[in-house]
């Protein structure tokens, strides 16, 4: 709440309060409460800890302790694959980012997302490209191959004459 404050009305969508030992948004005072927002043009409205109601609405990034490299796409072309690090989007509406750098990326996130996810608009590079290198294999040293030369060899010496193999 110090870097990026809850700019919501408190007196709307509900206080902050430590339950459980973490600071948690307290019930809203009125019904569809995210609707006093309607009218607010051209203002952005952050809100930590919104309800279910309000996360409908709103788009969302999410702190998790450790986001996992995602594949990108599916496919290997010129033997490279692309993967994604540490933010992933999901249609410029809802963000997952890796909790190791929350400090940039919440807020590059969410200029990101504000702008439609228009590339000029962030710093943070989340693709990485591996290259894997082709390995040359010899098929004269597998075991299919040797057994299909060892057939061969078997039509071709032995089933002209009884018991000679």
């Amino acid at each position: 709440m110090a870097l990026f404050p809850d700019t919501s009305d408190r007196t709307v969508s509900g206080e902050f309060a430590i339950k459980d030992g973490f600071l948690q948004r307290g019930r809203p005072q009125m019904d569809d409460h995210y609707r006093y927002y309607d009218f607010m043009e051209n203002k952005t409205i952050l809100f930590i800890d919104p309800d279910a109601a309000v996360q409908k609405e709103l788009s969302m990034i999410i702190v998790y302790s450790h986001l996992p490299e995602y594949p990108v796409n599916f496919k290997l072309e010129n033997n490279t694959r692309s993967m994604g690090v540490g933010r992933y989007i999901e249609d410029c509406r809802n963000a997952v980012i890796d909790g190791t750098n929350w400090v940039f990326l919440i807020g590059d996130s969410m200029e990101y997302m504000r702008h439609d996810c228009n590339e000029t608009f962030t710093l943070f590079n989340d693709n990485v490209t591996y290259t894997q290198k082709k390995t040359d294999h010899d098929i004269t040293t597998s075991t299919k191959w040797l057994h299909d030369q060892f057939l061969i060899w078997v039509k071709d010496n032995c089933l002209g004459v009884y018991d000679i193999c």
